[in-house]
């Protein structure tokens, strides 16, 4: 009678073992799904905030634009300003991937031409362009910034089917558009 007893307190422990197996696998697949898609989360955000910093800090610098510090008239701002600015508050995202567009926005139709298209670390657009452009540094002008940044997913990988190692490749993307103010 005791060993029969002791035969399935055995089978009872083996058994725990294996339920817990099962809903382990379960529960650190959630766990991974959780933080890719925090991270995912997290890239979006930081790429909106970066696209409406960029806006801003370029629908502040129109033909009335003033340094304020030394209240002198600037005209010169360049795409490598806005572009510096951009960078600055793209912390964690890779510049040599991020796209940038430009954009006019036509005041009569609202429909936006692309100004000029290039990486946010410089590359692919002459970056000494003036920018916002000349017929469009007026206030009330509309411009925008467009951005666009790859999101590679880890959560992909673990589907059944899957061969090898590969990632969920989408691309996130974040408009902001403005009037020039001064």
């Amino acid at each position: 009678m005791k060993d029969q007893a002791n035969g399935k307190r055995g089978q009872q422990r083996g058994n725990a073992n294996v339920e817990f197996a099962l809903c382990a696998i379960f529960i650190i697949f959630l766990m991974i799904s959780m933080v890719d898609m925090a991270r995912g989360l997290w890239i979006y955000h930081t790429l909106a905030e970066t696209v409406r910093d960029g806006t801003r800090a370029s629908i502040v610098r129109g033909s009335r634009y003033a340094n304020p510090n030394t209240k002198v008239r600037m005209t010169d701002t360049k795409l490598a300003d806005t572009l510096s600015v951009m960078r600055k508050f793209a912390i964690g995202l890779d510049s040599a991937v991020l796209d940038v567009v430009f954009e006019t926005v036509n005041p009569n139709t609202g429909v936006a031409t692309t100004y000029a298209t290039c990486k946010a670390n410089g590359t692919g657009c002459a970056a000494t362009q003036p920018w916002p452009p000349d017929a469009f540094d007026t206030a009330g002008q509309v411009i925008g910034i467009t951005a666009r940044y790859p999101y590679n997913s880890m959560v992909v990988m673990y589907f059944p089917g899957m061969k090898g190692v590969q990632f969920g490749k989408y691309v996130l993307g974040s408009t902001s558009r403005a009037s020039i103010v001064f």
